[in-house]
């Protein structure tokens, strides 16, 4: 019987620590996002546009298409120069 307290007690203290080691992994990643809406010159919103992203540090490269209301959405970015280019 103590034997088995011991090891819930170790079992338990071993998931505390893991999930403290993630949780602290997690809060070091530094990303961003990217969200905007298009329309035309008129201010009327703009459906089905494909907005390209292509970061100019990282090569790293995305394509998004507007929703019914022209918004799109680019999430976990790493920090850098990403031009748009709409078409």
């Amino acid at each position: 019987m103590k034997l088995s307290k011991l090891f819930v007690f170790i079992l338990l203290a071993g998931l505390v620590v893991v999930a403290y080691a993630t949780s602290a992994a997690g809060q070091s990643l530094v990303s961003g996002q990217i969200d905007g809406k298009v329309t035309d010159p008129t201010g009327a919103v703009v459906p089905n546009v494909s907005i390209n992203l292509v970061s100019t540090d990282t090569g790293f490269s995305a394509v998004t298409t507007t929703d019914a209301e022209g918004v799109f959405h680019f999430a976990l970015l790493k920090p850098g120069s990403a031009p748009l280019k709409s078409r």
